[in-house]
């Protein structure tokens, strides 16, 4: 019985990275184990006949292969007698190189491998953005394509439980194509007719058994974490090897003990693995103080998600203004957290108008937060028991959704108690996203909208338990559509 492999959509990347006539050495970067290794495996064996593969974490002795000379010729022979099962043959052979940041010398050879053109690379790695190693070999130029890999995203989600592409698009057809996109043009280029028949207000209706179904899987999303790949590593802890709908069933029966304690391993890996890097001369490269500031600033992140200001406060962190920046760019590096920065006034550009000192951090997956909150917090938003703090934690898991869908991150707030969960650009606007468990006022994003010769002209997208309506420049959708404004 074949096993059941996730789909993701870097798999649709790598197609058309391999299709590129130009194409460069493929790098595919991310949070440890969001399925890089999983899905190039995967595509490899898909795509080649010959597939070899170097884990450098787990075989640093490879890097040997890498010391005398970069040129292609030389560097097969290398690792032929290091590797006697390798093979490789032009246009037939892969080479994957996991954990391409432990041998940056390997990396540099991407240019000879372009230039020989015999055969694909694709390599990996968790820590590309952490300077681990200090032989001061320099990072290559152009020759590279990055790919960056997140945890599951909704849509992935969807796919593994079973949907279609075709019942997504049906799913997404519901967002209106034109929200925010038609008033540029009426009454300019002759769409008067138009806005007559589209109107200036309109309510779209998801079935309600098709909202229902949603809405579970969408709590389902919420309770488990978006790390869905875990019903993947859940199955091989097993033993078992699932067809797809034996998958389908297990993902939705999935025990949350058990994901918990998945997670919970995870995320003890994650915390450790400062304390795990070592440098040329095999010496840690963080020094225990080090690692305990990374790992402060790692937990502050949950703090902050439920307190009433959820800007994250770096004097919680022991050091200088220094020590704690590398502390906060360690986890922004490893792809284990991102910014999201509050701006001086939500206009777009947004990106220069931010505020470098005033930020909120959210962790690359909303199942990280989940878990360092405790297993409590796990059983009380499955029975609908989280009170005022319900909101809170929405308002994690919107930014999780549009972290994935790469749509930049910001927010707004001011002292006058003028605040705005999220500011994004979309569609050509300055959108302001308000996000409510059940629903509520915007009264903020009201007094904002009110004022374009302060603020600028902007629109207001609210995330809620509802569905999908648009009333002049305010879309509403429900907090499980939120994937499908990245596409």
């Amino acid at each position: 019985m074949e096993k059941a492999y996730l789909k993701r959509k870097i798999d649709s990347q790598l197609s058309s990275w391999l299709k590129s006539e130009k194409h460069s050495p493929a790098l595919v970067y991310g949070i440890r184990q969001c399925g890089k290794s999983e899905s190039i495996i995967h595509f490899a064996e898909s795509n080649f006949q010959y597939v070899n593969r170097i884990d450098f974490w787990k075989t640093p002795n490879a890097k040997s292969a890498f010391d005398s000379s970069l040129e292609v010729d030389e560097i097969i022979k290398n690792l032929c007698v290091l590797f006697p099962s390798f093979k490789f043959v032009p246009g037939q052979t892969v080479l994957i190189l996991d954990e391409i940041q432990d041998c940056p010398k390997a990396r540099l050879a991407f240019k000879s491998f372009k230039a020989d053109g015999r055969f694909e690379i694709i390599s990996s790695g968790s820590y590309i953005g952490l300077n681990i190693n200090s032989d001061g070999t320099p990072k290559p130029n152009g020759s590279e394509d990055l790919f960056e890999m997140k945890t599951m995203d909704f849509e992935e989600f969807l796919w593994a439980t079973g949907y279609s592409e075709d019942q997504i698009s049906y799913l997404v057809s519901f967002l209106p194509e034109e929200a925010f996109a038609m008033a540029p043009y009426i009454n300019k280029k002759g769409y008067e007719s138009k806005t007559i028949a589209y109107s200036l207000f309109h309510i779209f209706r998801i079935e309600d058994i098709c909202m229902h179904e949603l809405i579970t899987h969408d709590e389902q999303i919420f309770v488990k974490g978006s790390y869905q790949n875990k019903i993947g590593s859940s199955i091989l802890t097993t033993g078992n090897e699932l067809e797809q709908d034996e998958l389908i069933s297990f993902s939705k029966a999935l025990n949350l003990e058990a994901l918990f304690a998945y997670i919970k391993g995870w995320v003890f890996d994650i915390k450790g693995d400062p304390s795990k890097r070592l440098d040329d001369n095999k010496k840690p490269l963080y020094t225990p103080v080090e690692v305990a500031r990374i790992q402060k600033a790692f937990e502050l992140i949950s703090s902050y998600a439920v307190a009433d200001n959820r800007r994250f406060v770096m004097s919680k962190i022991k050091g200088n203004s220094f020590q704690r920046d590398d502390a906060v760019n360690y986890l922004l590096n490893a792809s284990v957290a991102y910014k999201a920065y509050n701006v001086e006034v939500p206009s777009l550009p947004l990106k220069v108008r931010k505020i470098d000192s005033n930020f909120k951090l959210f962790y690359a997956d909303i199942g990280i937060m989940i878990s360092e909150l405790g297993f409590e917090t796990i059983q009380a938003i499955a029975q609908d028991g989280l009170g005022m703090n319900k909101g809170l934690l929405y308002e994690a898991i919107v930014a999780d959704s549009l972290y994935k869908a790469n749509i930049p991150l910001y927010y707004f707030a001011k002292e006058s108690r003028l605040e705005i969960d999220f500011v994004i650009s979309y569609r050509g606007y300055a959108t302001l996203v308000e996000v409510k468990a059940k629903n509520g006022n915007t009264k903020s994003s009201k007094t904002i909208m009110s004022k374009p010769e302060h603020y600028g002209k902007t629109k207001l997208l609210k995330i809620g338990d509802c569905n999908v309506s648009e009333n002049g420049d305010v879309l509403t959708i429900p907090h499980y559509l939120v994937f499908a404004l990245g596409k």
